[in-house]
């Protein structure tokens, strides 16, 4: 199981790899809008794929909360999947961004 560590620094390496090679499809030629296309395309089933979950994992967190009655092991358990609703929440919201960021990153470079 990795530590903590372990996955922020997979997350920030995973990150900088993703913009760093932006650069190199920056001249795309004919097929740049074409590609342009799939990526907000693919962002967009991606984020609505993303917020359904979040939406159905905020209702499972509140019946899990309704269901508690009090229980502290349960209200943990409630806690941890609020926390990850959230999560998916800001994915969900990433997603509808992150082609505008890779558009504005494909017109500097071209520029």
């Amino acid at each position: 199981m990795k530590t903590p560590r372990a996955r922020t620094l997979t997350f920030w390496f995973t990150l900088a790899s993703f913009f760093g090679a932006l650069p190199a499809f920056a001249d795309l030629g004919p097929n740049q809008q074409k590609i342009i296309d799939l990526v907000y395309s693919v962002a967009d089933f991606m984020g609505g794929l993303f917020l359904a979950v979040s939406v159905c994992m905020f209702l499972y967190t509140g019946y899990l909360y309704f269901t508690a009655q009090g229980d502290p092991g349960k209200i943990t358990k409630v806690n941890q999947a609020l926390l990850w609703a959230v999560v998916g929440t800001g994915i969900g919201l990433l997603a509808f961004v992150m082609p505008q960021v890779i558009n504005t990153f494909l017109s500097n470079a071209t520029q």
